[in-house]
């Protein structure tokens, strides 16, 4: 678990402190094969590949809720830190394009027992560039929900980069809907599918629970499906 930790923490400073991750409204740095192997590695450790995707994308988000609750690919955060939505969320942006935002909670009601994957706690979609706030709402956001001891829930960020604009014909849920079943009939799988939106164009992801200093527990077999 040490050695683990210690490896992960050097890779995940090397993908958040690349000169790459610092570009202007417009520009998409040329990503370097080692940086992808790298975000790759670390997905993997967490189990987002295969859960909820086949491999990883080229770039990192940036996610920061308050000064000290910035995401940094699977650090801890309690509930309450992330209880409101993000001041900021970032991407690099290709020119004219736009973008589909998707953040869901992996792990509900927990890791070993994930009978509602995927529960979306935040969806826009039709941001022009990487204006989220510009954007078409179509789940508002609402925190993830951990229960006391009982495991880290893996909580993701992942950026689509649309085929230009689209109609999302899709129910929206409101601040005000709060319930597990219906943010909970989600599946990245067929929502992507359904609008063509490809690949993942960017990723994050933290760890959410309470208390803390608790480990992440292991997929059973009977739940760890690949996509």
């Amino acid at each position: 678990m040490v050695l683990f930790q210690s490896v992960t923490s050097i890779v995940v400073s090397v993908l958040l402190c690349s000169p790459r991750s610092h570009f202007t409204l417009g520009e998409v740095p040329a990503p370097q094969h080692e940086d992808v192997q790298l975000l790759e590695t670390v997905l993997q450790e967490h189990g987002i590949i295969p859960d909820a995707m086949n491999k990883a994308p080229k770039h990192v988000c940036e996610i920061r809720y308050s000064r000290d609750a910035r995401i940094k690919l699977g650090n801890k955060l309690e509930p309450a830190a992330v209880e409101r939505m993000p001041g900021l969320v970032t991407w690099p942006i290709s020119n004219n394009s736009y973008y589909t935002l998707i953040f869901v909670d992996l792990d509900v009601p927990s890791r070993d027992h994930p009978i509602f994957r995927d529960r979306q706690q935040w969806v826009i979609t039709n941001i022009p560039g990487n204006r989220w706030r510009d954007g078409e709402t179509l789940t508002s956001y609402l925190g993830p929900v951990a229960h006391k001891n009982k495991g880290l829930h893996r909580c993701l960020f992942l950026i689509y980069e649309q085929q230009g604009k689209q109609d999302f014909l899709e129910e929206r849920i409101t601040h005000l809907n709060r319930s597990i079943v219906v943010r909970s009939c989600f599946s990245i799988d067929s929502f992507v599918g359904k609008y063509d939106l490809g690949q993942p164009h960017a990723v994050n992801f933290f760890l959410c629970g309470w208390p803390l200093n608790q480990d992440e527990i292991p997929l059973g077999p009977k739940f760890n499906q690949s996509r």
